[in-house]
């Protein structure tokens, strides 16, 4: 049945004339827009690997999407150096843990990205300060591909990383991580170091020292790491001839270095509180990689703890922390 209008109901009024322009431009963007890839690449507690918009609208476009090997983007972080003003060597930007997630996910992502796209990172590695014991610490920054180079942008360096207990009570200060940015460097007391396949940007005929190109063709090999990486990794000044060296980390599985710890913690030869921050250290460098699945983790944790190799409260941090990814 013809239903009439109600009556002073007229479609060219001004009212319904806007709402009527307003809905056809939509329906018309709607139909020439491409429909954006998924932000999110990867992700865990505290962690991410994502796509986002460059952050600066004036930027010429990417080179994406692009075609990079994981193992290729791998070696070439893998090589990355930091200086540090208190620190007579440059260290290492990422930890194995960290090379091994990142290159995988950027190779993703970049593949997924388009021209007016970014990769952007934020993860936490186990690195060494100072002295034998590694800490937790934070990375960020956003990578793209252009003119035949991949160029790495970084917000954070080795920066603190806020974490919290085992029943959610923040422990750190949980301030917003920085962003890495095209147009403004970080004030920072670092700079990335040039090496072998490594260069830093330059604007203005001044460098930046949150920003390095890296070529594909140039980077060393993640097994050869260049001689001042090495002395790097370990920042401690090495031992003399005549002391006998320790084992190789490699040659010792988590569980074994564990339970070495275990024996010294239990003779009191350490203290508390360095046997459970070195703990920590090996559970995250070494036991049940990321790439194990959920059960497999779990199982490898719960195997930890039944041994007694691992206390309590580290135990349920963990667990909690992989459950979180579900």
């Amino acid at each position: 049945m013809h239903r009439s209008l109600p009556t002073g109901f007229r479609l060219d009024h001004p009212p319904f004339a806007a709402l009527a322009g307003t809905l056809l431009l939509a329906l018309q963007w709607l139909s020439v827009s491409p429909a954006r890839a998924d932000a999110e690449i990867w992700s865990r507690t505290d962690e991410f690997v994502r796509l986002e918009q460059q952050d600066d609208s004036g930027a010429p476009p990417n080179d994406h999407p692009v075609q990079l090997e994981a193992g290729e983007v791998g070696t070439m972080l893998s090589a990355l150096q930091v200086g540090f003003e208190d620190e007579e060597d440059p260290v290492l930007v990422f930890s194995r843990e960290e090379v091994a997630v990142l290159g995988k996910a950027i190779a993703e992502g970049l593949a997924r990205a388009e021209p007016d796209q970014d990769v952007t990172f934020s993860t936490i590695g186990s690195h060494k300060t100072g002295h034998l014991l590694g800490r937790q610490m934070v990375n960020t920054g956003r990578v793209f591909y252009r003119d035949g180079k991949l160029n790495a942008v970084f917000g954070e360096v080795h920066g603190e990383y806020r974490k919290k207990n085992v029943y959610g009570q923040r422990t750190e200060d949980f301030r917003p991580r920085l962003d890495a940015s095209r147009t403004t460097p970080p004030d920072a007391e670092w700079r990335l170091e040039e090496t072998a396949g490594a260069e830093r940007y330059a604007a203005g005929g001044r460098e930046r020292p949150d920003w390095v190109l890296l070529a594909p063709d140039a980077a060393p090999s993640m097994t050869e790491a260049p001689p001042a990486s090495k002395a790097a990794v370990a920042r401690e000044e090495p031992a003399p001839a005549a002391t006998p060296q320790p084992a190789p980390r490699q040659a010792r599985s988590a569980e074994e270095r564990l339970a070495e710890l275990k024996k010294l913690r239990d003779q009191d030869l350490i203290p508390e509180e360095l046997y459970g921050a070195k703990v920590q250290e090996i559970l995250d460098t070494e036991a049940a990689p990321p790439s194990a699945g959920v059960e497999d983790r779990l199982r490898a944790l719960k195997d930890l703890r039944q041994k007694g190799l691992i206390p309590e409260e580290t135990y349920r941090s963990r667990l909690e922390a992989i459950v979180d990814e579900l």
